[in-house]
């Protein structure tokens, strides 16, 4: 089972640094820059990327307040939201008219959909026991990368660092941990005029 400490461990290796033993050790300057960079870098790559271990559904109820124009509804997403997803991945989206707004309050759907708006979406997962082992590899290539520079002052490294980074999503893209559902054509005038 991974932790936090274990996936910024990963990427210290990766830097060729010595491991940490906590992310808020206040005198360790590379506990510091995993501290800074892991919670913004774990939410931007979940969010970049379809990881299947955090697709959720969800039904929202529509609010008292609506759009000012153009739409019928505000419907909250949930606290752990960080990217809408087609609700069926085989056939035309169902994202075209929806739109995602803050509404002062809160951010929402903004839609014509009646309630409840039922949706699929990238969730904010925070307990690393959660994440697929793939996603780690992800993860801590892309912090060995971000802090790279301001714990090791090498630029030499970063190169190798990005291809590390981009190696761990092939493989991730390989093994079907990160979702890519088949595209689905537009069906063209010119060849289903005949049917």
């Amino acid at each position: 089972m991974a932790s936090e400490v274990d996936i910024c461990n990963a990427a210290l290796t990766l830097i060729g640094e010595p491991t940490i033993d906590s992310l808020t050790d206040p005198n360790n300057a590379a506990a510091i820059a995993c501290n800074e960079a892991y919670t913004r870098l774990r939410d931007a790559e979940l969010r970049a990327h379809r990881w299947g271990f955090a697709i959720k559904r969800a039904q929202l109820a529509a609010t008292a307040t609506t759009p000012l124009f153009g739409k019928a509804n505000y419907f909250p997403v949930p606290s752990d939201f960080l990217r809408r997803l087609e609700l069926d991945p085989y056939y035309q989206s169902n994202l075209d008219d929806d739109i995602i707004e803050n509404t002062g309050t809160a951010v929402a759907i903004a839609s014509d959909s009646s309630s409840p708006l039922s949706i699929r979406y990238i969730a904010r997962i925070t307990d690393p026991n959660k994440f697929d082992p793939l996603f780690n590899d992800a993860l801590s290539a892309k912090i060995a990368k971000t802090i790279n520079f301001k714990i090791t002052q090498s630029q030499g490294l970063n190169q190798q660092l990005a291809m590390n980074y981009e190696d761990a999503i092939a493989q991730a893209r390989r093994i079907n941990a990160i979702e890519k559902p088949p595209v689905v054509p537009v069906a063209d005038p010119w060849i289903t005029v005949r049917s």
